[in-house]
């Protein structure tokens, strides 16, 4: 443990709710492979993140009580990923994956738009239920 931590409180709190967040992951991926003909390959990849999470933590000195994130942590995290995401979703960014219908932006893009309002309202509410 550093004597002069790189993260702040919230900074760490911030950073144990995410990783917190991908293990949880991890765990339901690990689960769902467990059949297929790549799950040893994707086992190791899986048991390879998991020990990356756990070096870094101990690299900035989270200590183990902080990464168990509280139920509001972890909703803001869940929130935080799915801010970060679903833009990829507007019928701009779809056309990385091929021509993209001139009509689409008008059905597609009010609903995407409408789920990030939700998450804003979500996540505030995950920090109203833990202010600190």
């Amino acid at each position: 443990m550093r004597d002069d931590p790189l993260l702040n409180r919230d900074q760490a709190r911030h950073l144990a709710a995410t990783l917190a967040v991908l293990s949880g992951d991890l765990d339901t991926l690990r689960a769902a492979v467990q059949r297929q003909p790549w799950a040893a390959t994707a086992g190791a990849e899986i048991a390879a993140l998991e020990a990356e999470i756990t070096r870094l933590l101990e690299d900035l000195g989270i200590a183990h009580r902080a990464r168990r994130p509280s139920p509001a942590q972890q909703l803001a995290a869940v929130c935080g990923v799915w801010r970060a995401r679903l833009p990829e979703l507007r019928a701009g960014m779809l056309r990385a994956y091929g021509n993209v219908h001139p009509n689409l932006s008008g059905a597609l893009d009010p609903h995407v738009g409408r789920l990030l309002e939700h998450l804003e309202r979500l996540a505030a509410a995950s920090e109203e239920a833990d202010p600190e």
